[in-house]
């Protein structure tokens, strides 16, 4: 679980309580929020993910065919518990999956490179959610690529 492996991160800034990722929303049904906590040490730090909720052509389609620049965080959700395999084909730039439980805890997270063919978490989830690395998620990116780092080991 990702939560062991979190003592063993080490942040310049961890004094903030709360990280707020993704755009500011003015409808929130279009762009919902996730509250994940997630522990440093014995530190709490809650992060918030504001992204697209994703109907149906919008899980077939994805991040596929979309501009870097212009890509928005996406949430799927799904009805039960199932491994979320993705692939990133016709996607031309890296983005990060984050795969969570029904209690919005990280079960696996991976940064998937263009055209990679398949990518899937090690245990089941709920949640898949898929971040584009640009501008707009800077502070994601800075947040999530030592966390990433540790999971590969």
């Amino acid at each position: 679980m990702l939560t062991d492996i979190m003592p063993n991160i080490k942040r310049g800034n961890m004094k903030r309580k709360e990280l707020t990722i993704g755009y500011r929303a003015r409808t929130p049904n279009r762009f919902p929020s996730l509250n994940l906590p997630l522990k440093f040490g014995s530190r709490l730090m809650k992060i918030k993910i504001i992204g697209e909720n994703c109907n149906l052509w919008k899980k077939f389609s994805g991040l596929m065919f979309s501009r870097r620049e212009n890509s928005e965080i996406l949430i799927f959700s799904f009805k039960r518990k199932q491994k979320i395999a993705i692939h990133s084909f016709f996607v031309y730039y890296p983005f990060i999956a984050v795969w969570l439980d029904e209690k919005n805890k990280i079960t696996d997270i991976k940064i998937v490179k263009p055209f990679t063919s398949y990518a899937a978490p090690r245990k089941k989830s709920l949640i898949l959610v898929e971040i584009p690395i640009n501008k707009k998620n800077k502070n994601a990116v800075k947040f999530f690529s030592p966390v990433v780092k540790m999971m590969k080991k």
